[in-house]
């Protein structure tokens, strides 16, 4: 079919199906294509790709939405892959007893949301959206991004949803922050099953801004940050007024509860936040009856801001770096964990109360107990819930390997490429797509369709355009919900113009850091090796091949302030390549040599020479020990004239400077002369002690100034040194 569609409706009691055939000779996939909106609206229709199989057999290819439900009654979608190209997934105001089920989205970076909808049922469960896997775009280290769900009215259930973030350039710009499902108005609304995952605001956000909220029941969520780069600052679940209400809002009969909540480090403290906060946005004091905050569980999350009048119970805290033995698996920040409770989760287990007046099942369906206390967070101890067995899975499962790829240093402006396998380690067929940020791209083998063991190479290229660290992480879906991830790393460098450069030039990783003139790292991490060190990376050229030493400006205050790692072409190796260098406490120019076999007050090759070809190469400097500056490097040919000789340091001959008083001139008072000579072409300021200051680039120079009032003053001169490095030296004197 091509073209948008608009489906003839239907009455209250005599809807219209659209549904794949169900017999095995029609029940193949119909591909719906063209652009503008897909489908809609229609009333009492129901539009289904469910064969009976579970899989999706309805797909849609070239829109730029997926569904008008405007003012419609009894629309329900089902079943339906709604493809990863789509600027807007569902759209529609005055909508009743709406249904969206087993559909798949991936929303494209330039979107506002997947659905935004005004649903007015007036009880529970009159609009259901359940079992859809979304993935909503935001923009990496921010709070921005495209919500999954913008609701505002009553009547809606949202369960069993797996409702994802990923990393992308986000292009809709503003202020939008990227929340899972926001609600601005609303009441009769439950929340409940869902997995959040990789959301940079909040999971669940009950913004109070239109005015009244009432019963609305928020649980048995997990809510997960699974990527490290999106850990700079998400909430969890926030109930409360908007800073600046259009309508001042209410909040009746609202229960958090039984959510367990992993590794979002709120940039707040806080992973639930609820009630009226005094030092918010001026204070807060909106009408709250009924409100309720339980049995929840946070692992590396920070805490609770929850505040008057809401009431609070049994939740408890974990601050976790590996797995305490309470959850069936955990590793912080990965996407595999599984949550349910063991038998040693002493501190969960039997510790929550009952709330079966509000809901009376976990996140699996399982029933909790009746009567008797309940299990904190989103899973009932297998023992103490009446369990329902799993056939075993008939669900494709992706596996990935390698699980990170390191593209080394690449040139800037260069391209290289990688490889990683996707497979169907499960049943059925694994259909998805491959996705990474720049400068990272995925070059071939996006998409895939994976029968059962099945596999298929990716080819994911890095193209850095400018010099620095690059670190993303690749997303391989599965249209029926679940997500794998990858990390990629880079590193970029540019070519310096000469063979002579600052050290700031470069290519600089922390905890190497660049101030003025000179790189150098804070913290020894000799102890970490070469992994531990800050990283400099200079690309060079070489015309004439042959043999070469590097040179470079050093400071190196004391016998634990002296040492580096220093290599072409290649990462250094500990001990070989440590640089021992000279002990100074002033900046000296001197040849690298290297340890070798040797030891830190014998380096085996002094000087280090470096054999090379005629073309592009890279200066890997590594940092050790803590407080070793480095200054100007060159590369200069063996034999050069300008090369220092071996081990020693070449000392410019310092400046000199001198103040005297003037006394011997008729009618001058406070006044003194300064003089000085052997300064190179960076100049000299002379601060004079009052506030007044003076420049001069003379090498040589004499200078007058007169005091207003007599007294004692300090006069500073400051100069930068041949080798970069900015000194002061003071003097002093009384004008009268």
């Amino acid at each position: 079919m091509t073209g948008s569609w608009s489906p003839k409706g239907g009455s209250a009691g005599n809807p219209i199906i659209y549904q794949i055939g169900q017999d095995l000779a029609h029940n193949g996939t119909v591909t719906f294509s063209g652009n503008g909106t897909w489908a809609g609206p229609a009333n009492y229709v129901t539009i289904s790709g469910d064969a009976g199989d579970g899989k999706m057999h309805f797909t849609i290819s070239g829109y730029s939405s997926g569904i008008n439900n405007n003012s419609t009654v009894g629309f329900h979608i089902s079943y339906v892959n709604l493809g990863s190209n789509l600027g807007s997934g569902v759209d529609g105001q005055g909508v009743t007893q709406f249904q969206l089920d087993h559909c798949y989205c991936y929303i494209v970076g330039s979107a506002d949301h997947f659905l935004s909808c005004g649903i007015y049922d007036p009880a529970f469960d009159g609009s259901k959206i359940f079992s859809n896997t979304i993935y909503v775009p935001h923009q990496q280290n921010s709070a921005n991004g495209a919500d999954a769900f913008q609701i505002t009215g009553s009547g809606v259930s949202l369960f069993n949803n797996l409702i994802s973030g990923y990393n992308m350039n986000w292009t809709a710009g503003g202020s939008q922050h990227q929340d899972g499902i926001q609600t601005l108005l609303g009441s009769y609304l439950k929340i409940y099953g869902n997995t959040f995952q990789n959301l940079v605001n909040s999971s669940v956000y009950m913004d109070g801004y239109y005015g009244a909220f009432a019963h609305i029941y928020i649980y048995n969520n997990i809510v997960q940050i699974t990527d490290a780069a999106d850990s700079s600052g998400p909430e969890g679940i926030t109930v409360e007024s908007d800073g600046s209400p259009a309508v001042m809002p209410s909040f009746t009969d609202v229960i958090v509860a039984n959510n367990s909540i992993f590794d979002t480090k709120p940039y707040n403290g806080s992973c639930i936040d609820m009630g009226n906060c005094p030092g918010c946005d001026g204070g807060k004091a909106v009408p709250m009856t009924g409100v309720y905050c339980y049995n929840n569980v946070y692992v590396n999350s920070g805490g609770l801001a929850v505040y008057s009048p809401v009431v609070l119970g049994d939740n408890v805290s974990f601050t976790l770096t590996t797995d305490n033995g309470d959850f069936v698996s955990y590793t912080p920040q990965t996407a595999n964990n599984d949550y349910h409770l063991t038998s040693a989760a002493t501190t969960l287990i039997g510790k929550a109360t009952n709330l079966s007046s509000y809901f009376n099942t976990d996140k699996d369906g399982n029933a909790r107990p009746a009567t008797g206390n309940w299990d904190i967070g989103a899973y009932q101890y297998g023992t103490n819930a009446v369990v329902v067995a799993n056939p075993p899975s008939t669900n494709p499962v992706i596996s990935i390997s390698p699980v990170s790829l390191n593209f080394g240093s690449v040139l800037a402006n260069a391209t290289t490429n990688m490889h990683i396998t996707v497979s169907n380690a499960g049943s059925g067929i694994l259909s998805g797509k491959a996705s990474v940020a720049a400068p990272f791209s995925i070059v071939a083998g996006g998409s895939y369709n994976l029968s059962s063991n099945a596999a298929q190479v990716v080819t994911v290229g890095y193209a850095p355009t400018v010099a620095g660290l690059d670190n993303q992480t690749i997303y391989f879906t599965n249209t029926l919900g679940g997500v794998a991830t990858a990390t990629v790393t880079g590193l970029s460098y540019v070519i310096q113009s000469s063979l002579s450069f600052s050290s700031t030039n470069g290519t600089i990783i922390a905890p190497f850091a660049a101030t003025g003139n000179y790189v150098s790292q804070a913290t020894d991490t000799s102890a970490a090796s070469v992994a531990g060190g800050g990283q400099a990376i200079y690309g060079f050229t070489i015309n004439t091949p042959g043999s070469y030493y590097v040179t470079a400006n050093v400071l190196a205050p004391s016998d634990g302030q002296n040492s580096l790692f220093v290599s072409i072409d290649t990462l250094p190796t500990d001990p070989t390549n440590i640089w021992d260098c000279v002990i100074t406490t002033n900046f000296l120019n001197e040849v690298v040599s290297l340890r070798g076999g040797g030891n830190d007050t014998n380096d085996q090759f002094s000087p280090m020479t470096f054999n090379l070809t005629a073309g592009v190469h890279e200066l890997i400097i590594v940092g050790r020990e803590a407080g070793t500056e480095i200054g100007a490097i060159s590369i200069l040919p063996v034999g050069s004239a300008s090369t220092p000789p071996t081990g020693v340091a070449i000392v410019p001959t310092p400046p000199t400077f001198g103040i005297r008083l003037i006394t011997n001139e008729p009618g001058v008072t406070n006044t003194v002369e300064a003089s000085w000579s052997g300064v190179n072409s960076g100049g000299v300021s002379i601060s004079w002690g009052d506030g007044n200051n003076t420049t001069s680039t003379e090498a040589v120079g004499i200078q007058d100034y007169k005091f207003n009032t007599s007294g004692n003053y300090t006069i500073g001169f400051t100069y930068t040194d041949a080798n970069g490095s900015v000194l002061t030296t003071n003097q002093s004197i009384t004008a009268y």
